[in-house]
């Protein structure tokens, strides 16, 4: 039997071993119920555990776990998890922070690139470096460079990675063949003169109304978009007091660049257009994430990824989203034996196979039967060679959404790059200075 209610916090949970549902209104006895049930969770029974798992997920989102959620059972047959919504993805950080106070944390969280600081600032995370120090059965060795690096802030080891988002340039094989322009090879890096002349030759207009049909790059207008082109040459988003540095030699020159496409070569989509545009066959080359696996194989575009892009530096962003311990776990040994195996070889081949970046070598990708997946994931696998963990902040979330906001007028042609960069930095460093 199911037993639904909420939590004196005001927010759903779900007594339902290893799967997320919705919650619904059962009145006062189920609440009796539940609290009964919550408070002998602590006790194992027939030798079980349960762990609190929160997410930002809905149930409909957690469900694309449920393969490798059903591994783990079968794994750590002692192990139920009853998971929950905390919040939507931009209050996550805050409603924790509400939790840890009231001393209603769950067991294990979920958690976000963008949350990482806020949530190991406020002391709600424990340190993993110990259990893995003390586990003479846990190892690294076969994680993907940047993997241990993305999941410490603070010198603190706060989680362990369960999968990643990166991105990589990837292509459409029947227009640049249309095109005559000679494919890269799969696993290169392809250089910022590459990126545009490629581009120069795949951008035209197919009906010879004067429109353009095919456009040949896609790079992405956001604050994620721009960030790897910083990095390509050779820059740095934060100084060591942890301010922000976008009126930089580096960024005006990353700027510079993606500006010509647009609005010198006119190879690049005005502001408005999407990645799906490429999905859809519309745009010859892309910044690609993994992400978007699921709808280009729906599409049956004939993409191709590569490696990342680079400049100075070759490089580009990773976005590992990590589960951890909170300070309010009840037993330790079994969420520990639960972070372990998230990033076993085993765990991560279910990865894969919802079209995810596994963050280990050794994942069998090649018995995927999908060869197109394959291809796909290698080529991501490719880009993190030279990834960078995504920058943690304290104030992540309020620098994206500024710089998203404020670069518009650039990306249009009615405001130059450099102008705009100094007003964000000096306004955001005022923040951030203001809170420390």
């Amino acid at each position: 039997m199911i037993i639904d209610s909420r939590s004196r916090t005001g927010l759903s949970r779900t007594m339902s071993g290893n799967k997320y549902r919705p919650a619904r209104n059962t009145g006062l006895i189920s609440c009796l119920i539940l609290i009964f049930l919550l408070s002998a969770s602590t006790v194992p029974v027939y030798g079980k555990t349960t762990l609190t798992v929160g997410t930002w997920l809905t149930p409909d989102s957690w469900a694309q776990y449920d393969p490798q959620m059903n591994a783990m059972k079968e794994a750590l047959p002692h192990i139920e998890l009853d998971v929950f919504r905390i919040a939507a993805h931009s209050d996550y950080a805050a409603h924790l922070t509400l939790l840890a106070a009231t001393g209603d944390l769950p067991d294990i969280l979920q958690v976000p690139p963008e949350q990482v600081a806020p949530l190991v600032n406020a002391g709600i995370l424990l340190d993993l470096r110990p259990f893995m120090n003390a586990d003479s059965g846990f190892a690294t060795t076969n994680w993907l460079p940047g993997m241990l690096d993305a999941v410490t802030y603070q010198r603190i080891v706060f989680g362990v990675p369960a999968f990643v988002n990166t991105y990589a340039y990837a292509y459409n094989a029947d227009i640049l063949m249309q095109r005559g322009v000679h494919a890269p090879a799969a696993g290169s890096w392809i250089s910022w003169d590459q990126i545009r002349d490629i581009a120069r030759k795949t951008t035209y207009d197919n009906s010879g109304d004067g429109v353009v049909d095919i456009w040949g790059y896609f790079q992405g207008f956001t604050f994620d978009s721009v960030l790897p082109l910083l990095f390509q040459a050779g820059g740095r988003l934060y100084d060591e007091r942890m301010l922000i540095r976008l009126n930089t030699p580096e960024m005006n020159e990353a700027m510079n660049w993606f500006l010509e496409l647009i609005h010198v070569y006119k190879v690049h989509p005005p502001l408005g257009a999407s990645i799906t545009q490429f999905n859809q066959g519309k745009i010859a080359s892309a910044r690609l994430g993994s992400t978007q696996a699921l709808a280009i194989a729906a599409n049956k575009t004939p993409v191709r990824v590569t490696a990342g892009g680079f400049y100075r530096e070759r490089s580009e962003v990773a976005y590992v989203t990590s589960f951890a311990m909170t300070t309010s776990v009840r037993n330790k040994e079994a969420a520990w034996e639960f972070l372990k195996w998230l990033t076993t070889a085993k765990s991560q081949w279910y990865v894969a196979e919802r079209g995810r970046v596994p963050i280990r070598r050794d994942v069998a990708i090649h018995q995927l039967p999908d060869a197109w997946m394959r291809d796909f994931l290698y080529g991501f696998i490719f880009s993190l060679e030279h990834g960078q963990s995504y920058p943690y902040h304290l104030y992540s979330d309020v620098i994206t959404r500024t710089f998203n906001e404020d670069i518009k007028p650039v990306f249009q042609g009615s405001r130059p790059a450099q102008a705009a960069l100094m007003q964000m930095e000096e306004k955001l460093n005022a923040l951030i200075r203001e809170q420390q």
